[in-house]
């Protein structure tokens, strides 16, 4: 859940100073325009120019969406923190970290930012995996008292340092986050052990794993894929075997994202008979054959040169997607 932002100390009679100053900040900007007519319907152009913005930001004419930002701001259109955080959004993920947080650092200007302007442009620099900018903006944004991160504002720094394999300082921000009273979802716990997947450190994947089924949160299907494709890329078929049963035991069916990662680390261990039987086990479930699967079982019949199992396969792997085109009919 998103912290409520604090805005600012208050006077003995309750007055806000921080609303004020915003205020004071506002009404200079009004009297110093006199193009803009607050009859308009402010709603309807300031949607506008944020279409505009998004337009010409995905065709990537940069110049005409910075144009078209300083002509919304000049217009007044941009002085509450929900419109600036949706700008931030829109140039910090199509066009550049950099021109969004320039932005944030004129939006005092108008109105003071929240947890989630830091959070949009510090996700922005993850995505880049620049772990400096991101620690930087952690903490100019989060070391007052004034604004406290939230839950997604540690899942873009644990995700960051997961990114380049610090595992030192991914267990020292847990820690600051239990500190703190904020306990990290499986949402959380499993985007970083995809980020240590994908630079393929299993070891540190299954750590992680492992602490989750001791101290929570408990993990969900997703959690149980993402340790499977770390090992089967490491090759540990028998360790993933052991996996998947503690995971039917829990009564967590399979996906075929998981059936595929299984039939991929028995075709890369040349053991075509269990590659044979988890795909059977995707008609018990009734689960569609992906690409994935079409291919592995490809592979299978071409490794072993017989051209009529080609034939029968593909065969039957139309009747099967057929079936449960049908089957999906029915139910809708």
């Amino acid at each position: 859940m998103l912290l409520s932002f604090v805005f600012g100390g208050r006077g003995a009679s309750g007055t806000n100073f921080a609303d004020l100053r915003r205020t004071c900040r506002y009404n200079a900007r009004v009297k110093a325009t006199e193009d803009w007519d607050f009859r308009e319907d402010y709603r309807g152009a300031r949607d506008q120019f944020l279409s505009e913005i998004e337009e010409n930001l995905r065709f990537k004419n940069f110049r005409q969406a910075n144009r078209k930002y300083e002509e919304m701001y000049s217009s007044l259109l941009i002085s509450d923190v929900a419109t600036y955080n949706r700008v931030l959004h829109l140039f910090g993920n199509l066009q550049s970290p950099e021109k969004a947080r320039k932005i944030l650092k004129t939006m005092d200007k108008n109105c003071d930012p929240n947890a989630i302007s830091f959070n949009t442009v510090m996700s922005s620099y993850a995505k880049k995996r620049d772990v400096r900018m991101v620690e930087r903006l952690f903490k100019e944004g989060f070391s007052n008292a004034a604004l406290e991160p939230n839950e997604y504002s540690y899942t873009i720094l644990l995700n960051a340092y997961a990114s380049v394999g610090n595992d030192d300082q991914v267990d020292r921000v847990l820690e600051e986050m239990k500190q703190r009273s904020i306990q990290p979802n499986v949402v959380t716990m499993t985007s970083v052990m995809r980020a240590f997947a994908k630079r393929g450190d299993g070891k540190t994947v299954s750590r992680i794993f492992s602490e989750m089924e001791d101290k929570g949160p408990v993990p969900d299907r997703v959690a149980y894929t993402v340790l499977l494709h770390a090992l089967g890329r490491a090759g540990q078929v028998e360790k993933a075997e052991d996996v998947l049963k503690r995971m039917l035991a829990k009564q967590i069916q399979p996906d075929v994202v998981v059936i595929a990662t299984m039939m991929s680390m028995y075709l890369k261990a040349q053991d075509y008979l269990r590659v044979r039987d988890y795909y059977e086990l995707l008609e018990k479930y009734r689960l569609p054959v992906n690409d994935a699967v079409a291919s592995i079982l490809m592979e299978v019949v071409e490794a072993k040169g017989d051209v009529k199992e080609a034939e029968r396969l593909f065969e039957e792997l139309c009747r099967s997607s057929k079936m449960l085109q049908d089957d999906e009919s029915t139910r809708n």
